[in-house]
């Protein structure tokens, strides 16, 4: 490939005159580690053609490679102009924007109805990328695999830019549901905690939240092993079954979820969040973590089964209304969180 051919792609799509064969033929060349110098020059050369005194800013460089990757239609690149005196100190942030995007290779695309939408990560170490989400967000990221991830609320999420030859690792802090690319000869494996679950290629949902007593582990599709830190025990799962490890005994029990459980799991993914008859002091952990609240119960009620769906969108106070409603208890909003008083669980 010449680099002629690159200057034209990438002047027309700047222009935002790209056929969709030409932007995927661009695209493609942007994804290959070769062009990163070509690539470099011609931003270079963009924020120059502005004007000596003129560049545009680190958010619009992310922007435009961002944009380059998209799995959808190309979306107009729109560059701000801002006063800026220190062009080399841009062009080095521009330059390393580049070099990041291209290798981790992310595509930013919608995600359901909650336009949940794929992220830059953040290097935190010498060919390490640490994604995070706060309370009440949720995002979604392709690993250089094609492996993806949808992360919910309160959760972080590390890797490597590129995985080693034998094998994919990552850490994850918080919750996530995973759809691992296949790989036969490079098992993929999460660390998360004391936990270490390993696949060649399923999808399955991770709840491992620091704050929690427990760390649990639900497969969808196809099969994954499950063993604490000190491979002293393993479990393997099939579909709609699910481990959960107790981090006071380090011992990890196996149960068969109903049928239900794969469709209310997959539904994680765009937001909702199902519960179907889980002890209620189960689900206000998860709001507290998913929404950053503090949430204290009645003892009375704490093992009560409750039934519930909410949005990721939703407003805690709405849910835990309707949550204590359900219970026949009542919540109390107080300055530092909510509080829902019950005697008894109905019966």
């Amino acid at each position: 490939m010449s680099a002629s051919r690159i200057r034209y792609l990438f002047d027309k799509y700047i222009k935002n005159e790209c056929s969709p064969s030409e932007h995927y033929e661009f695209s493609e060349l942007v994804r290959e580690n070769r062009h990163d110098g070509e690539l470099k020059d011609l931003l270079r050369e963009l924020v120059v053609n502005t004007g000596a005194e003129h560049t545009f800013s680190e958010g619009s460089a992310n922007a435009i490679l961002s944009s380059i990757l998209s799995s959808g239609e190309q979306q107009p690149v729109k560059i701000r102009s801002l006063r800026n005196r220190n062009m080399a100190k841009w062009l080095s942030v521009a330059a390393a924007a580049v070099i990041l995007l291209i290798v981790i290779g992310y595509a930013v695309k919608p995600a359901g109805k909650k336009d949940i939408i794929s992220v830059t990560g953040v290097a935190t170490a010498p060919n390490l990328v640490t994604v995070h989400t706060s309370t009440g967000e949720s995002k979604v990221v392709k690993l250089p695999d094609g492996t993806k991830i949808w992360m919910n609320p309160s959760s972080s999420l590390e890797y490597p830019m590129v995985f080693s030859n034998q094998e994919r690792e990552v850490r994850l802090s918080g919750e996530a549901f995973f759809e691992v690319a296949h790989n036969p000869h490079k098992p993929f494996i999460i660390h998360s905690g004391a936990l270490q679950t390993k696949v060649l290629g399923t999808s399955f949902n991770i709840q491992a939240y620091d704050s929690q007593e427990n760390i649990a582990v639900t497969v969808v599709t196809g099969r994954v092993k499950v063993s604490n830190d000190k491979r002293v025990d393993s479990i393997e799962l099939l579909p709609n079954q699910r481990v959960v490890f107790d981090k006071k005994t380090d011992k990890l029990i196996k149960e068969n979820t109903s049928d239900g459980a794969a469709p209310d799991i997959l539904k994680r993914k765009v937001g909702t969040f199902v519960y179907r008859d889980e002890p209620l002091q189960k689900l206000a952990k998860d709001i507290e973590a998913y929404f950053g609240v503090k949430i204290r119960l009645s003892e009375a009620i704490r093992h009560c089964g409750v039934v519930a769906s909410f949005e990721i969108t939703d407003k805690p106070e709405a849910i835990l209304e309707l949550i204590a409603i359900s219970i026949n208890g009542t919540l109390e909003v107080e300055d530092n969180g909510f509080t829902i008083y019950g005697d008894a669980c109905p019966k």
